[in-house]
């Protein structure tokens, strides 16, 4: 994580069992450090374990629903929990190959207004798999245990992926460099903070639990 001048950027690669307690840690750090919007990039995050994904979502967002889980013509619900909320305007850079449950993090801020969504269409990936170990063989199988979908627009994002609120590619050069690029080099970077430039914070969908205001700047997770 870092910061660019005052928004906070962090990048996700990929979902993993210590992916929240670092996004954690990494925001409430760049918070203390003045950031006053929020930029994450999935990039090329092909996506995880749904679990990470899951917690990471959740810190962010208000208490209550945000997305569905289909198994076996089940329907389950994914529910926030946590006391914290994202209070401020954010970004969230995708590509082609933000995938699953990237997607299922960028899909469902997106859907309830929470960020801007900046780059080109992600890969549409909307099944949950799991990896299966054999014992004959020592080996494994990855198989599909289920499909995700959002809350707000009952909306999968299989056919044609998230789509961004501001499209926007790189020359192909620029996707053969991208690990390598400046700031000033990558245009989905330099939208992300255009966007923020004038962006203000978002109200939170809590529900206040006293009548004292608190003001949205002083929330700390």
């Amino acid at each position: 994580e870092r910061m660019i001048d005052s928004v906070g950027y962090i990048r996700i690669r990929e979902f993993n069992s210590p992916t929240p307690e670092q996004f954690k840690t990494a925001y409430t750090s760049l918070v203390d450090q003045g950031a006053a919007h929020f930029i994450v990039d999935l990039r090329n995050n092909e996506g995880g374990t749904l679990e990470a994904a899951k917690e990471i979502v959740a810190y962010l967002m208000p208490r209550g629903p945000y997305a569905h889980f289909t198994a076996k013509g089940e329907v389950s619900t994914f529910t926030a929990e946590d006391s914290f909320e994202m209070t401020v305007a954010s970004v969230t850079l995708v590509n082609g190959k933000t995938a699953g449950e990237a997607e299922l993090f960028a899909g469902v801020l997106q859907d309830f207004g929470k960020t801007t969504v900046v780059g080109t269409s992600t890969a549409g990936k909307d099944t949950v798999q799991e990896y299966y170990s054999l014992d004959s063989d020592k080996s494994a199988v990855r198989l599909t245990v289920g499909s995700l979908s959002l809350v707000q627009s009952g909306k999968s994002w299989a056919d044609g992926g998230i789509v961004p609120d501001q499209l926007v590619g790189l020359t192909s050069e620029q996707e053969t460099y991208f690990e390598v690029l400046t700031d000033q080099e990558d245009p989905q970077l330099q939208t992300a903070i255009g966007v923020l430039d004038s962006a203000p914070s978002l109200p939170t969908t809590e529900a206040p639990n006293t009548e004292t205001t608190v003001p949205e700047e002083t929330t700390l997770p």
